[in-house]
C-alpha cells in the first residue's frame, strides 16, 4: 500500500538515511561489515525475528536496533531564519528550511562466545570515546547534500539480565545493550528530496538483494526499517 504522503516529493524521512548510514557505521565496527547481519527490531523481539528470517537459526553474531524517540534537538542549533525562511543553498540555487531533531534507539549485540563479547564491549567504549559524527546524503535536485548527525551512547551494558536468562544461558547466547541516540536536522524544501541511488544501491548489495529498480529497492528499505511482529508459527 502506497505512503498517503508519497506525493509530498518535498519530505524524505531523514531517519531512514540515517538508519542507512547506522546500519554501515556498526557493521564496520563489529560486524566485519556485513550488512545481513544486522536486523531493525526491538531488543524485545530480536531474537524471534532473527530466527524467523533466518530459517529457525540465528547465525550469530548479529545487531538489532530500533528509533525509539524522535524528539526536539540539541536548541544550540535551532535557527529562527532557517527554520521559518530557510537558509538559500548557492550550490542548489534553493532555499532549505532546516530544524534540529534527536533520534534516539535501542539496539543490542548478540553472539555465542564470551570473547566476541569483550570484543565488541571494547569496540564500543572506543567507538563511544571517538565522538562519531555520520554524515548521511540525500539527493535534492540532483545534488547530494550530506547533513550532519552526531551520535551519543546512552546505555552500554555487558551481559545484561532479560526475561529470558535462563534460556539465554542454556543456549550459551552473550550480549551487550548498546543504546545511543543522534543529534541531526530535518529538511524540507520546495524540490524532490530523495536518498542517493549509490547510496541505496550500496545498501541493498550489502543485503544480497538483486535488482536494478530504485523504487524496488526503496520498497525493501521501507520494508527493512519498519518492525513486525511475527507471530509464531
Amino acid at each position: 500500500m502506497p505512503s498517503f504522503y508519497a506525493s509530498e516529493t518535498n519530505f524524505i524521512n531523514i531517519g531512514y538515511a540515517l538508519d542507512l548510514a547506522i546500519e554501515s557505521h556498526l557493521t564496520d565496527i563489529l560486524l566485519k561489515s556485513t550488512l545481513s547481519r544486522i536486523i531493525y527490531s526491538s531488543n524485545a523481539y530480536a531474537l524471534r525475528k532473527r530466527a524467523k528470517e533466518n530459517s529457525g537459526n540465528l547465525n550469530l553474531p548479529f545487531i538489532n536496533y530500533k528509533m525509539t524517540g524522535y524528539d526536539p534537538g540539541d536548541r544550540s542549533r535551532w535557527n529562527v531564519r532557517a527554520y521559518s525562511k530557510g537558509v538559500f543553498v548557492p550550490d542548489l540555487n534553493i532555499k532549505v528550511i532546516y530544524a534540529p531533531i534527536r533520534l534516539e534507539y535501542e539496539a543490542t549485540y548478540w553472539c555465542h562466545r564470551d570473547d566476541e563479547l569483550r570484543y565488541a564491549i571494547t569496540q564500543l567504549d572506543m567507538d563511544a570515546d571517538n565522538k562519531t559524527i555520520l554524515n548521511p546524503t540525500v539527493t535534492i535536485d540532483s545534488q547530494e547534500v550530506s547533513f550532519p548527525s552526531y551520535k551519543e551512547y546512552t546505555n552500554i551494558t555487558y551481559d545484561p539480565d532479560y526475561d529470558e536468562n535462563d534460556w539465554l544461558e542454556r543456549n550459551k547466547i552473550h550480549s551487550a545493550t548498546m543504546d545511543f541516540a543522534y543529534e541531526t536536522f530535518i529538511l524540507q524544501t520546495n524540490s524532490d528530496i530523495t536518498i542517493p541511488t549509490s547510496v541505496i544501491f550500496n545498501w541493498a548489495a550489502g543485503n544480497d538483494y538483486d535488482t536494478t529498480d530504485y523504487d524496488e529497492i526503496m520498497t525493501f528499505v521501507v520494508n527493512h526499517l519498519t518492525e513486525t511482529v511475527i507471530e509464531d508459527t
